[in-house]
């Protein structure tokens, strides 16, 4: 799921168009390997342009911020994935299944995200300043 906060940090440092263009360009990625069908690029689309744009209005550009935002985003894609995916498709142990594999991976990306927020910030001040 690093995919996601990695997104929303990008769409943070380059706002609401490059954002979008990145998340579309990432879920791309994601669903050629994944086969996903375009969920993941029309998701992370629109993942980059509701952060870029929050950022852009409302919100400031800061590691708290990329936590909600993030917190807020990747549920959002596990919970939905594990519904579409389980209960929708009526696989058994699904219950077992959120709790022991999608309810972890929420945590686990969570543990990462102030790594890639630091990076990506590192990254755009180098370019920045050239």
């Amino acid at each position: 799921m690093l995919l996601i906060p990695a997104v929303v940090c990008i769409a943070m440092f380059e706002r609401d168009m490059a954002g979008m263009f990145f998340g579309l360009f990432a879920g791309a990625l994601w669903d050629m390997h994944a086969s996903g069908a375009s969920f993941n690029a029309l998701y992370l689309f629109a993942v980059g342009f509701i952060c870029g744009t929050l950022i852009n209005t409302i919100m400031r550009n800061n590691i708290v911020t990329a936590f909600i935002l993030s917190m807020v985003f990747i549920p959002v894609y596990v919970v939905g994935y594990w519904f579409f995916h389980y209960i929708v498709g009526g696989l058994d142990m699904a219950g077992f299944m959120f709790l022991r594999y999608y309810l972890p991976e929420i945590f686990y990306t969570a543990l990462f995200l102030p790594l890639m927020f630091i990076l990506v910030r590192g990254i755009e001040k180098i370019f920045v300043e050239e």
